[in-house]
């Protein structure tokens, strides 16, 4: 059986989500292809979306945000915004770029959107199995009438999801790599780290590519004499920054060892990306949900809050309120409690074996034909 993933290079977290579903794909005897939206496009297409996402979501985060909601809300806004960004050519890129193959795997929004479209101009005929990567019914998601499944990261949002009018939606939960569906003890997470053991730790992460304003939050729970990991990912002016700072403190860059950062911390500072929604959830880590992205993020924090698992404090709060967080025990165990009630241990192997399971069952039919 041969699989094609397609995600795109816009922040770790599709990619990460790639890699565990080729993982298990390999494991269940199946070869994958993995297909790179933007690198389909011409690297030019891509570096103009991903900076214009940057800044927009940075510089003019009011504007972005009722954007966000319109494309909620609007199909006459997602149908403009589809020609805007020229959503027939992005078709075009990955339609030639997909070759032969069994079924699709779609591990980023504006592949499904680009895969629908092919499949509606009956240029694709295989089982496609969109992710929905982000905790809420992303805008676009309701127009892809063509998808054979779209898988959800919980049930909770899939009676949202029929109201929008969403076909073929079914609850797998999210794709993690192994590593964070198990657990350390936190004491011997902070000594493979070179960190106190004993002592309370607080992660404080940006996405893969550092975003927000972390050094004044960090600078501040270093003032409060708190143990800090700071994942700065791809942002080496705040990495250097920081390494000036004294107290106890763990600045990374890229790491592979973000799953045992999280082990090693009593409650994490971060935005609310997808990807790392999921993975604090898989290790049942207390959120402090700090400079978000509007529009998706937001919707990931707020479901994230309403379920029990974090907080988010105002703007200049969020040391303080993590250190008010750290000070009651019973509360971090309340959330992590909540957090453990939304695992999907086993999202890898449901999304894998549906997508499989649909692939045999085309080819059956094709037989039959």
């Amino acid at each position: 059986m041969n699989v094609t993933i397609v995600s795109a290079s816009t922040g770790g977290g599709h990619n990460s989500a790639m890699q565990a579903l080729r993982e298990r794909f390999a494991e269940l005897g199946a070869e994958t292809r993995a297909v790179d939206l933007y690198a389909c496009c011409g690297h030019a297409a891509y570096r103009f979306v991903e900076r214009s996402y940057l800044f927009v979501s940075q510089r003019m985060r009011r504007g972005y945000r009722g954007v966000y909601r319109m494309l909620e809300s609007y199909p006459g806004a997602r149908r403009a915004a589809s020609a805007a960004t020229r959503q027939g050519y992005v078709a075009d890129c990955l339609g030639a770029a997909l070759g032969e193959t069994d079924v699709v795997v779609s591990a980023h929004p504006f592949a499904a959107h680009a895969l629908d479209t092919l499949i509606k101009r009956g240029e694709l005929d295989v089982p496609v199995v969109a992710l929905v990567t982000d905790w809420c019914v992303q805008p676009f998601i309701e127009d892809s009438t063509s998808l054979t499944a779209i898988c959800f990261p919980s049930p909770l949002l899939l009676p949202e999801a029929e109201a929008k009018g969403v076909r073929n939606a079914v609850a797998t939960g999210l794709p993690v790599r192994r590593e964070f569906l198990s657990s350390l003890p936190a004491e011997e997470a902070r000594r493979a780290l070179g960190l106190d053991p004993g002592r309370d730790t607080v992660l404080v992460m940006g996405g893969s590519m550092g975003y927000g304003n972390m050094f004044p939050t960090v600078s501040e729970l270093l003032e409060r004499g708190i143990q800090t990991i700071c994942v700065c990912g791809s942002n080496e002016a705040l990495k250097r920054k920081l390494e000036k700072l004294e107290g106890p403190l763990l600045a990374l860059g890229f790491t592979d060892e973000v799953a045992l950062c999280m082990d090693a911390a009593d409650l994490i500072v971060t935005k609310a990306g997808g990807l790392t929604v999921t993975e604090l959830i898989a290790k049942r880590l207390p959120a402090v949900i700090s400079a978000s992205i509007p529009g998706q993020e937001e919707r990931n924090g707020d479901f994230l809050i309403k379920h029990g698992g974090a907080l988010r404090p105002e703007a200049g709060r969020v040391a303080a309120e993590a250190a008010a967080l750290l000070a009651d025990r019973a509360r971090l165990k309340a959330m992590s409690e909540a957090l453990a009630g939304l695992r999907t241990p086993d999202a890898c192997g449901e999304i894998c074996s549906l997508a499989l399971s649909l692939a045999e069952s085309a080819a059956a039919h094709a037989r039959k034909g």
